[in-house]
């Protein structure tokens, strides 16, 4: 799946796209949760000069209760039938099954591309009447989509590769679809202390003005992305645009990405202990994250403890921290906190000195 590697506890490459010919498609998901094991409840998508796309699904598993309070979504039963519902409006909504949503979503998307590669081809005219002036100019310009969202990187996109892989249409999806963009990013990397916050909602009330008309709604968020990135940034929106292009990445990348993460998941929770001491929940998260991104997990961390005792293990660590911070500071995908790389060691040791040799005995 990755080129770059064949071991997940190796961080991904920030495999960008190559030049190509790209429309950027600006996408949501609504999602029974918040993990990326999740089912898809609704599909949106916008490009401005196509249709939108909409479509609800009814999925597999109910929608979580908080969840629900936020998207207006639950599966309920209606004459012995499961059905979804928005909850504000009681109404029962068209559904379809999550393959055929994923079916529809691809033809939409399909068509899109191959509008692009018609109006592409035609703004180069005829070549026989355009003479050798233009022979370089191929006849056709293959167009394929990049679908740009919000953070996807931590749920849409991690919950499509699931849906496509779980119904078998990876590859005839990809045919179609180049890589993914996350609108998140050029703001949380290149912007941040420009806004007090980086939600879409608050970017889009900053930028556009307003609110978004259905805030939580996919197809809604997805136009709404649009717009921001559009007012930020100009449009019609290209992976041309360098605030867009650094942020967007090749399916591999993404695919590779994602399975990381998901072994980073899995990671987290022997990680536990290192920072159960640590009172601030936020902090925790933090110095988790960074110990993960460097490609530790619990075992390894009570391994170099002993082996190494505190001085030449404090030494260690702390020049990984350093080195990772500094030059990964650019990195999207594998961005490291801003906690400074002492106060991470300094708690990580603190962890140690407490347990000492009950170390074995504290991962869980």
């Amino acid at each position: 799946m990755n080129k770059m590697s064949n071991s997940l506890s190796v961080p991904p490459v920030e495999e960008t796209l190559p030049p190509g010919n790209y429309v950027v498609v600006t996408w949501d998901l609504e999602t029974t949760d918040r993990h990326i094991d999740d089912y898809i409840c609704q599909i949106g998508a916008y490009c401005p000069w196509y249709q939108p796309f909409n479509q609800y699904v009814l999925p597999m598993k109910n929608v979580d209760p908080e969840a629900s309070s936020k998207i207006h979504l639950q599966v309920v039963f209606v004459g012995g039938q499961r059905v979804l519902i928005n909850t504000v409006t009681r109404r029962i909504l068209d559904t379809t099954d999550e393959r055929t949503a994923l079916l529809r979503f691809y033809e939409w998307l399909r068509q899109i591309a191959e509008v692009a590669c018609k109006w592409s081809v035609s703004q180069y005219g005829n070549r026989e009447e355009r003479g050798a002036a233009v022979g370089s100019i191929p006849k056709k310009r293959p167009c394929s989509v990049v679908l740009v969202s919000h953070s996807g990187i931590k749920l849409d996109i991690p919950v499509l590769l699931q849906a496509l892989s779980r119904h078998c249409l990876t590859d005839m999806f990809f045919e179609v679809v180049s890589g993914f963009g996350d609108s998140f990013a050029p703001f949380a990397m290149e912007l941040r202390s420009q806004f007090s916050s980086l939600s879409l909602q608050s970017l889009y009330t900053a930028l556009v003005g307003g609110e978004i008309t259905k805030e939580h709604d996919a197809a809604a968020d997805a136009e709404a992305v649009y717009r921001v990135l559009e007012a930020a940034f100009g449009g019609p929106l290209s992976v041309n645009i360098p605030q867009v292009g650094r942020y967007c990445y090749t399916y591999p990348a993404m695919a590779y990405y994602v399975e990381w993460k998901r072994s980073l998941n899995e990671k987290a929770k022997g990680m536990r202990a290192v920072v159960a001491h640590v009172r601030d929940f936020r902090q925790a998260g933090k110095i988790k994250s960074d110990l993960l991104t460097l490609g530790y997990d619990y075992p390894t961390l009570c391994l170099k403890w002993n082996n190494l005792g505190e001085s030449r293990f404090s030494e260690e660590l702390l020049s990984q921290l350093e080195y990772s911070k500094k030059n990964g500071a650019t990195s999207y995908l594998t961005h490291m906190s801003e906690l400074p790389p002492p106060v991470v060691v300094r708690e990580v040791v603190q962890h140690f000195k407490k347990w000492g040799r009950n170390w074995g005995h504290r991962s869980n």
